[in-house]
């Protein structure tokens, strides 16, 4: 299992105190991804699987060591000093775990002889013969099934280096450059009615519009929240509240009741106890958590918010802005650093 991951470019605990701290640049690596390290389609730690898988199996099927061992095992003894030579003068290269392995084998193979050679009685032709032919489906078996293993997981990691080179080029400022440039602006930007927090002399602002009972806003807003931690004394941070529903509803007495808290007790007060609120969203355990009254005027903020957000048809939920920007529903706020850094640049330029 661990020459099979660090052939993958991937480290453990045992390949680093075997192949150095270096894992992924060390001889392991190097010979267990040479070309010259394989057999046709298989990897020959794919043969050093099936061997010791087909050899398990045969001897719970016989249920003891026979004479046929002798002949797997110096056929594996072989193969071992193959290896061997192709690292020395092939490769150039020694892979440790390897030859790891490669004793552990020999050690195996002295085992076996040492257990069968006293046993005096030959089998006959017939059963050897048998007893080969089972191995060697065993063998196939098993080689097959290491094969398709190794292909499904070349397929993911494949997948997941896609995945990695899309979010690069995601994260690219050439990209987000164009994305910006594309993004809608706000119809009536003045006059929301906005919660601060923040620098209120910095030139850039982000807003982040948020439902109390919106599943999504919840990722947004712990992230949005993240962000502010790290990055308060360099932009302006604004937050407000998009709900379609009116008077007293349950989604307007959590809202109505955390910015109640902002008005009382100041941003950061506000921020905290909205962190609590996503992180939980159970209504009747907020309900039975101390805390103030909402009054009308908190209802009335709210509903001053909607009209601001349907002013300018905002009609879902979580929205993020930059300035006056629209930010495309594909960037949320995992990539404000991102889209700061290259608005930034683009001033400048």
């Amino acid at each position: 299992v661990v020459i099979h991951i660090t052939s993958r470019d991937q480290i453990t605990a045992i390949g680093q105190m075997i192949c150095g701290q270096e894992t992924v640049q060390s001889g392991c690596a190097k010979v267990l991804k040479a070309s010259g390290y394989q057999l046709g389609p298989f990897a020959l730690n794919d043969l050093l699987f099936a061997f010791v898988s087909a050899g398990s199996l045969l001897v719970l099927l016989l249920g003891q060591l026979t004479v046929v061992f002798l002949l797997l095992y110096a056929l594996a003894v072989l193969a071992i000093i193959t290896t061997v030579v192709l690292q020395a003068f092939v490769l150039r290269s020694w892979c440790r775990l390897c030859l790891l392995s490669s004793g552990l084998m020999l050690l195996q193979a002295t085992l076996v002889a040492y257990v069968i050679l006293p046993v005096n009685t030959l089998p006959g032709t017939a059963e050897l013969l048998q007893q080969l032919a089972v191995f060697s489906l065993l063998f196939a078996a098993s080689l097959l099934l290491v094969y398709h293993y190794r292909q499904e997981v070349a397929k993911k990691d494949e997948l997941q280096q896609a995945q990695v080179d899309l979010l690069a080029f995601k994260r690219s400022a050439k990209v987000i450059k164009l994305m910006l440039g594309a993004s809608q602006e706000l119809a009536q930007p003045a006059g929301a009615p906005v919660l601060q927090f923040g620098n209120p002399a910095a030139a850039d602002r982000v807003l982040v519009v948020l439902s109390a009972t919106c599943h999504f806003c919840q990722k947004a807003y712990l992230r949005f929240y993240e962000f502010y931690q790290k990055h308060r004394d360099d932009y302006r941070f604004e937050l407000l509240f998009n709900h379609f529903d009116s008077g007293e509803s349950a989604p307007n007495q959590v809202a109505a009741s955390l910015l109640y808290r902002y008005r009382q007790e100041g941003p950061e007060a506000f921020l905290a106890r909205t962190r609590d609120w996503y992180e939980e969203q159970e209504l009747d355990a907020f309900r039975r958590k101390p805390g103030p009254t909402p009054s009308d005027t908190d209802y009335a903020l709210l509903q001053e918010q909607r009209a601001w957000c349907v002013a300018n048809e905002l009609f879902h939920t979580p929205v993020l802005l930059i300035n006056t920007r629209i930010i495309p529903h594909q960037y949320d706020a995992s990539y404000l650093e991102d889209l700061l850094e290259a608005l930034q640049e683009g001033e400048e330029d």
